[in-house]
């Protein structure tokens, strides 16, 4: 799976155990296109049906901010060669 991130493209994958490994997307092109049709049906179900939308509530944000306390993350470094 692709996703796009600030500074370029990114490969990610979940593993089994939730780890998630991210890769450089050398010598991707284009749009992918699964995520692409997957987005356009997000937009056209929020449009068709607003009273579907429901906002996180703070126990979520707070769990979630839990989970990712002690990630470090540097946007600007180069992506390891492993794994790639």
């Amino acid at each position: 799976m692709r996703s796009s991130w600030a500074n370029g493209q990114i490969r990610y994958l979940i593993q089994p155990d939730g780890g998630v490994m991210l890769a450089r997307a050398s010598g991707a092109t284009g749009d992918d296109p699964v995520l692409g049709q997957f987005l356009n049906f997000l937009a056209s179900d929020m449009a068709t049906h607003p009273e579907h939308l429901q906002s996180i509530d703070a126990g979520l944000r707070k769990r979630i901010k839990s989970l990712v306390k002690n990630a470090k993350v540097d946007l600007d470094a180069p992506l390891a060669a492993e794994g790639e």
